[in-house]
């Protein structure tokens, strides 16, 4: 392992080049929302959909106590390093380490949502990481909304057109933007509404408010379900934030996905496979010995789904990799795309020494 990653590290321009090329180009009609519903008898409950032309993905279980490392430097060489405080379970559109969505020992919970003003900040001495790379640093390091707000100053998010939801056990809630190159962070008074889409978050509420969302999808969306977590009374709430994604579902939606922090428990289903799947983290092993395990989003199995995970390995990594970045980035090489999922896993993945 580590002579590949000696090799792949020769190869810092095309990671570069891979992270900016994810979902800049030839999209579809975008119809991500995410929302949280949030309540004082301590209901936590956040949910995503995601809608995009290419619907594969893999869920990973990923462990406590490993060292990762980001490649591009900050303006006084210093690179992103850290170790994983908190094991996470994500669902990753593109590749290994590269979340989408998840949610993290701690209850804290994260999604994307692709928004088009997304304005990249200037490099400066913060050590960078990219769009999905920066989203597993979050669950990796952080217990809470405000931890994750936080990170900004340790971190420059380098390259996305995302901007991102983010919940906590405790009920807090924030949307992270990166706007006129610079980081944006909505939570308490100016979060009056825990939802996202895909237009910025304070003409989404302008909009709602005025009551004239008619102006785009996005702004529907987020104002359909705006109006459900203020109507939200009693019942399963679980059922009830699956039933407001539903509301809003596209032809091209992928998946629907709910987590329960309190529990904490995940709840999905993809348009391949609807039956409703779930997964309790006490039956995940998130432990510095554990292997890091994976699992096809699109399993053909219902109920409780722990014990459909396999462990990991570099093919069955790499199948999904290259089957997505044939999609996303395809100016890169089957070569190219094996030297980055070796550089991301290079101390990230725990499995049997070979």
């Amino acid at each position: 392992m580590l002579a590949k990653f000696k090799k792949a590290t020769t190869c810092a321009l095309f990671f570069a080049l891979a992270t900016t090329g994810l979902f800049a180009n030839d999209r579809p009609p975008e119809g991500c929302t995410s929302l949280f519903l949030s309540v004082a008898d301590g209901i936590r409950v956040f949910g995503s959909n995601l809608d995009y032309q290419f619907f594969r993905g893999r869920l990973y279980v990923n462990t406590r106590g490993v060292a990762k490392r980001g490649w591009g430097t900050g303006t006084t060489g210093a690179v992103a390093a850290w170790t994983s405080t908190y094991g996470s379970l994500t669902f990753n559109l593109a590749g290994y380490q590269l979340a989408w969505a998840g949610m993290n020992e701690a209850g804290l919970v994260i999604s994307t949502m692709a928004l088009d003003s997304t304005s990249n900040q200037a490099a400066d001495a913060r050590p960078p990481l990219e769009s999905g790379f920066w989203l597993q640093y979050i669950l990796d390091t952080c217990a809470t909304v405000a931890e994750a707000c936080q990170t900004n100053t340790k971190v420059r998010m380098a390259r996305t057109v995302d901007h991102y939801l983010v919940a906590d056990r405790s009920g807090q809630c924030a949307v992270i933007e990166f706007l006129n190159g610079r980081t944006v962070c909505h939570a308490g008074q100016n979060l009056p509404i825990r939802a996202l889409t895909n237009s910025e978050y304070r003409k989404s509420v302008a909009a709602w408010r005025a009551g004239k969302p008619f102006e785009g999808d996005s702004l529907v969306r987020f104002s359909a379900v705006a109006d459900r977590l203020k109507r939200y009374n009693a019942g399963n709430p679980v059922e009830y934030v699956f039933s407001a994604l539903s509301a809003v579902r596209r032809e091209w939606t992928v998946w629907s996905i709910v987590f329960d922090a309190q529990s904490p428990e995940v709840f999905f289903f993809t348009r391949g496979h609807p039956n409703l799947k779930s997964l309790r983290f006490a039956d995940l092993d998130f432990s510095p010995t554990a292997q890091t395990r994976m699992l096809d989003i699109d399993v053909d199995q219902s109920g409780d789904i722990s014990r459909c995970f396999v462990p990991y390995t570099h093919e069955g990594a790499l199948s999904h990799m290259g089957a997505a970045f044939k999609v996303l980035v395809p100016t890169m090489s089957a070569k190219d795309v094996d030297s980055f999922l070796t550089f991301l896993e290079f101390g990230s993945v725990n499995q049997p020494e070979e």
